[in-house]
């Protein structure tokens, strides 16, 4: 039976999984979750607690949440090398920096473009100031991790990578990294030149006016 994967090519997380299923060469079904696709959305619906992607199925088997199911793939799908290392020791270090990703720059980067979606009556400027804070914290304290790295852990391309990409390349849109933070900057773009990325970008291109705050014309 496919893989079906349900999500939509701009959502930041679903960039995760898709990564995940590029560099591992597996076949899967991609299911559009939005108004087109209303089968799509109630079958969303049931699957996540709060209706949000990305979801997989695999027969019987339904897994919510990107990093889950990252983790489903290596163990049931693919011949590649798999995302989280064999080595308990590599991979508690891949899944430290995916979690450091996941929560210290796309969490706060998600709460600046959801702030730009509600109404001016409801918009949060002292949640926007502390967002953007918790991402100058953060890039201070990844750019010397990264100054002799090529990729986040373990010396090779890993969840942390997956992670990685879609949380910086949102994150440096609505809040730029600093030009001090050139080993950040340099892995950033590593990511974007990474063939699994690329494409990821590329399936994503068309959905850009959906950003709130305005695609910048890069990337």
């Amino acid at each position: 039976m496919t893989l079906a994967l349900y999500g939509h090519p701009f959502a930041s997380f679903v960039w995760k999984p898709l990564i995940a299923l590029y560099e591992r060469d597996v076949r899967f079904e991609f299911r559009m979750v939005d108004p087109d696709h209303p089968e799509n959305q109630a079958r969303m619906a049931a699957l996540s607690p709060t209706g949000q992607f990305p979801a997989l199925i695999d027969g019987d088997n339904e897994i919510t949440e990107s990093n889950a199911v990252i983790e489903y793939l290596d163990l049931f799908h693919g011949n590649g090398t798999p995302m989280v290392p064999e080595d308990p020791r590599e991979a508690l270090e891949a899944r430290m920096m995916a979690d450091v990703f996941d929560d210290y720059v796309h969490a706060p980067m998600q709460r600046i473009v959801g702030n730009a979606l509600r109404g001016e009556d409801e918009r949060d400027p002292r949640g926007v100031a502390d967002a953007r804070a918790q991402l100058d914290r953060c890039y201070a304290w990844l750019e010397p991790r990264l100054q002799a790295r090529e990729w986040a852990a373990c010396g090779r391309f890993t969840i942390a990578d997956c992670a990685a990409a879609p949380a910086l390349f949102y994150a440096d849109w609505v809040h730029p990294i600093p030009q001090r933070h050139a080993a950040l900057a340099a892995y950033r773009a590593r990511l974007l030149s990474r063939s699994s990325v690329a494409r990821v970008v590329d399936e994503a291109r068309p959905y850009r006016s959906f950003f709130p705050l305005g695609a910048p014309d890069r990337d």
